[in-house]
């Protein structure tokens, strides 16, 4: 008799772990839609952005250190895009209506109106970004 109330016991703890687990599951995968980071293209920024400034690396960039602190000095808000990482690195070129020949890392792209509108390829020298956020009126003053 007390073997057969310990098998119902079990039984029904075991029916009510897995309903816990079920629907704890769902609640959780719940929770992440409803509140957790939403990982946003760079397409969907570009068109969702009248201007929009993108600096595009590789994960081995060796001065992108350097560069990023020069646009943070700036105030200038950017996205990253990582060649070498992005899954929709070749939708993002079509958007942009350019090739791949046409970027050569570390570049920075100025979009307006959803449109490349000033790129410079191959960021060596840090006076030639400053020249470029002049020209893009970019500038706060505050960098140099």
């Amino acid at each position: 008799m007390e073997d057969l109330e310990l098998k119902e016991l079990a039984r029904n703890i075991g029916i009510w772990l897995f309903v816990l687990i079920v629907f704890g599951s769902l609640f959780v995968i719940i929770l992440i839609n409803k509140f957790g980071v939403k990982d946003i293209s760079i397409n969907q920024a570009i068109d969702k952005e009248d201007e929009l400034v993108v600096l595009v690396l590789n994960t081995d960039t060796k001065n992108r250190n350097e560069i990023k602190k020069c646009l943070n000095e700036n105030n200038v808000s950017y996205k990253i895009v990582y060649k070498n990482r992005e899954r929709y690195f070749d939708d993002f070129l079509l958007k942009l209506d350019l090739e791949e020949k046409d970027i050569v890392v570390p570049t920075i792209i100025y979009i307006k109106d959803q449109k490349a509108n000033s790129i410079l390829v191959d960021i060596k020298d840090i006076d030639d970004l400053y020249s470029f956020l002049e020209y893009n009126n970019l500038l706060s003053g505050k960098g140099r």
